[in-house]
């Protein structure tokens, strides 16, 4: 699911493409209605916010936003090109070297985008070229999380059902937790997850006894008569990872990075897609305020301030989640006690306003 914030900031990025999706089939989840959250032991009430979701496959929606890419003029894309490593020193990134042994040689005004992913083989690169004082540290938080995920056929009396039932793990009582969630082409899109203590199943014998373990029959009620149409997978996440680009004394010219090379984060919360797409924001604004006097380093770390907002808005929510799950000695009680009391009156007060209602299988 793409949340609001990152839905807007696609439309300012590319003009037309909410109603775009919604043509070629992605379903429109009305949060408060077609979104129901499980978490605590108790459901959150039903009421209108007044905010529409766009959901579908990851493919579905890549593939769109590549092909209004590609319908740029100033756009080409190579195929099979893997680039294998930076050509930089502490200066500068000079060019790029691809795996078969190509090279291409950039200047200014070019820039290089890193947008290689968690795995980041870029910025230990160039931590290599750096001094001590100068290198890219990174913060981490323990997530323990694993994810399993199958996607379904809908059967006939879900076809007109758009939604999204999410069961988060409650440290209290569980770790594991569930969504459902409608997408194109008829499908379910269904995740299951876990921390570290159980397993991950590994065949859908295995996938369906985990659904049933859930804290609520919804998830599995539904699927367990439905066609699988794209077969489990199963992904782990040990850590969210914040390379503190923002704090590095210099980075070399022409180097930036954005999307999960920059922060990537428990993916409970889908916020992955919606960071990024802030990130290409603060690089389009920068970009559009750039002036003659401007070094790149003052470029450099103008975008740096506007991507590590939304970093940090991500950033603090999910890791103030994950340490509720937390197993290590050093944890403050008292804290994770303070956050789950929290939770606790913010869900108290939710389900005291009036004119909401719960989901229907709840009031059964």
């Amino acid at each position: 699911i793409l949340l609001k914030a990152g839905l807007d900031n696609l439309e300012t990025l590319m003009p037309g493409m909410t109603e775009q999706l919604i043509r070629s089939g992605a379903a429109q989840i009305r949060a408060g209605i077609d979104q129901k959250i499980h978490e605590f032991g108790e459901w959150t009430p039903e009421r209108d916010l007044a905010m529409t979701f766009i959901a579908s496959s990851r493919p579905f929606l890549e593939q769109r936003i590549k092909e209004r890419v590609l319908a740029l003029s100033n756009v080409t894309l190579q195929q099979e090109t893997a680039v294998d490593q930076l050509l930089c020193d502490s200066e500068a990134v000079r060019g790029l070297r691809f795996k078969n042994g190509a090279e291409l040689a950039v200047e200014a005004p070019f820039l290089v985008i890193d947008a290689a992913g968690n795995s980041a083989p870029f910025v230990r690169q160039l931590n290599k070229v750096l001094a001590e004082e100068e290198q890219v540290h990174t913060d981490t938080v323990d997530t323990g999380i694993f994810y399993s995920t199958v996607h379904f056929e809908q059967p006939k009396e879900w076809r007109h059902t758009s939604e999204n039932l999410l069961l988060i793990p409650d440290s209290e009582d569980s770790d594991i937790g569930g969504s459902l969630l409608s997408i194109e082409n008829n499908q379910w899109c269904v995740s299951l997850h876990g921390r570290t203590s159980p397993k991950p199943p590994l065949d859908m014998d295995a996938w369906m006894a985990f659904a049933q373990q859930l804290p609520e029959a919804c998830i599995w009620e539904r699927v367990k008569d439905a066609k699988v149409t794209q077969p489990l997978k199963n992904f782990r996440k040990p850590t969210s990872t914040w390379r503190r680009f923002d704090q590095a004394v210099r980075l070399p010219d022409r180097y930036l990075p954005i999307g999960d090379t920059f922060t990537s984060f428990n993916p409970i919360f889908g916020q992955g897609m919606t960071v990024a797409l802030g990130h290409a924001l603060a690089l389009k604004e920068t970009l559009e305020n750039v002036s003659a006097d401007m070094s790149f380093a003052d470029i450099q770390t103008a975008y740096l301030k506007g991507a590590s907002y939304w970093s940090q808005k991500a950033w603090t929510r999910a890791t103030s989640y994950d340490a509720t799950f937390s197993k290590k000695a050093d944890t403050d009680p008292g804290k994770l006690e303070f956050l789950k009391a929290l939770t606790k009156q913010s869900r108290k007060k939710m389900m005291s306003v009036s004119k909401c209602r719960l989901p229907p299988w709840v009031m059964e």
